[in-house]
């Protein structure tokens, strides 16, 4: 008998439940210690048998337990072998992307079907498939003034900027606003793509003090007083990525601290 089935021995008496089972905790609990090791090949399963004591038929038992949880692999003549170790890639919780559920059914398929035969009749495929005029041309920016008014009032469309995504408009206003080492003022939790902009073209986020109502105007004013930035990062409505949405009197006493300390949103 060998150092490591002797192991196995006190690893199997010490396990609970059927004795295929504990052969498989034995196993697991010699891998997780390092007394096995990747592609180590185990004995012949009639080895085994004999140096433990028990039948056959409890070892296959085991070896296909063992099989099914990753542990050993079987190659045939060859023999089993210690699996290596099986590494999960997926992420389990990604706080990148402040999705909502899409709804279910066919209703989401409906609206696209109808939204792009829509788009199709009024313009032509091939001129929506190439380059588009940087900043969006006019017919964009009324398009734009006309979808803003209800929530901003009257907008002149030239005044406004059409991006090809929130990613491209942080850029853009992070060079248009501030320049390299200048600080930009935000919430401690943030879009993962303002930390990118700002790393990459070397702009310095400092957080704000927060409560339950999202950013405190008095700490606001003070940072905006003692660091000298003029612009402020915050997504006050589905906050990403919280999903916080600050209430509207928060709201108004930031505003007020902006205006008075001309600060850029």
């Amino acid at each position: 008998m060998n150092a490591t089935t002797a192991e196995w021995q006190r690893l199997i008496a010490d396990g609970h439940g059927p004795v295929y089972l504990r052969i498989v905790q034995a196993l697991e609990r010699a891998v997780w210690s390092g007394t096995l090791r990747p592609g180590q090949r185990l004995p012949a399963q009639r080895s085994l048998a004999s140096e433990l004591g028990v039948d056959l038929t409890t070892i296959t038992r085991a070896f296909n337990e063992a099989r099914k949880r990753g542990l050993i692999d079987a190659r045939g003549p060859l023999g089993s072998f210690v699996a290596p170790p099986q590494v999960e890639l997926a992420q389990l919780v990604d706080l990148s992307m402040n999705l909502p559920p899409s709804p279910g059914g066919s209703q989401v398929a409906e609206v696209l079907r109808r939204g792009l035969s829509s788009v199709l009749t009024r313009s032509d495929a091939g001129n929506l498939m190439t380059y588009h005029v940087g900043g969006g041309s006019a017919a964009d920016q009324l398009a734009a003034a006309q979808w803003l008014k209800p929530i901003l009032g009257r907008c002149e469309p030239a005044r406004l900027v059409v991006t090809e995504g929130a990613q491209a408009a942080l850029s853009a206003l992070l060079l248009a606003l501030t320049d390299a080492g200048d600080t930009v003022l935000c919430e401690p939790l943030v879009y993962p793509g303002l930390l990118h902009a700002a790393r990459v073209l070397q702009r310095r986020l400092q957080v704000v003090d927060s409560d339950e109502h999202g950013m405190r105007p008095d700490a606001l004013r003070r940072l905006a007083r003692t660091t000298g930035a003029r612009v402020v990062y915050l997504n006050p409505t589905a906050q990403n990525p919280t999903a916080h949405t600050l209430p509207d009197a928060r709201r108004r006493a930031l505003a007020e601290v902006l205006r008075a300390q001309d600060l850029h949103l």
